[in-house]
């Protein structure tokens, strides 16, 4: 996915950097972390790991994680790919 200039800037204008995390105070809808892009909504660890990796394509088999464990953090750095789990409970 290309990142727009003006997605970078809204992604930016809404992360508190500490010497740590960099944490989300941007949208929220029940809790979860989002950007509107083209109408749709991304998740910001999306975009950063985006533009952390541009040349490489977001397989969603995966999910984003974090190795501090905060909930809201979106640095590049702190983030990780996981494969998605599926439920097969009926």
């Amino acid at each position: 996915m290309k990142i727009s200039d003006k997605v970078k800037e809204e992604f930016f204008n809404n992360i508190l950097r500490t010497n740590g995390c960099w944490f989300w105070i941007g949208k929220k809808q029940h809790g979860r972390a989002y950007l509107l892009v083209d109408g749709k909504r991304i998740s910001p660890r999306r975009i950063s790991w985006q533009l952390a990796h541009p040349d490489e394509q977001f397989d969603e088999n995966f999910i984003l994680k974090t190795s501090c464990m905060e909930k809201d953090c979106v640095r590049d750095d702190h983030l990780y790919l996981s494969m998605r789990s599926y439920s097969n409970a009926t």
